[in-house]
């Protein structure tokens, strides 16, 4: 009993730790990302002043808005932590301290992450940015 025991642990223990995904390194993140539909979003990951931290910025561009011309809704700097295949992420210029999930997969020199900027108004997609640097 004890040894059936033993092996059907000592088995799920190997395909449990077989089966964990690659922890993504801030190497594989770092650099400039543009989103592949429209070409206008991009998310530059470890770039100054927060080299050291978990941070990212998302460049939208400019639109005006009651005469005056500001970023475009989402635009800033964002905290992420990486876990499995969700990315939580919290606007620094939020007055909330509020992480939030999206789906997350990184595949070589492409990201697929949940809408959280809500570029896309008719309902939660995933946006997908491609590597330029």
């Amino acid at each position: 009993m004890k040894k059936s025991y033993f092996c059907a642990l000592l088995v799920f223990l190997i395909l449990h730790l077989g089966c964990q995904p690659e922890e993504i390194s801030k190497e594989q993140l770092q650099g400039i990302w543009v989103e592949v539909t429209d070409r206008t979003d991009t998310l530059v990951f470890a770039q100054e002043p927060f080299h050291y931290d978990k941070y990212f910025t998302l460049n939208r561009g400019k639109e005006i808005r009651n005469g005056h011309v500001l970023p475009k809704y989402g635009s800033g700097t964002y905290q992420y932590q990486l876990k499995d295949n969700t990315i939580s992420v919290y606007n620094l210029l939020s007055s909330c301290y509020c992480f939030h999930d999206y789906h997350f997969e990184l595949k070589k020199d492409q990201i697929s992450i949940g809408d959280f900027y809500q570029k896309n108004t008719s309902g939660q997609q995933r946006l997908t940015f491609q590597k330029v640097e």
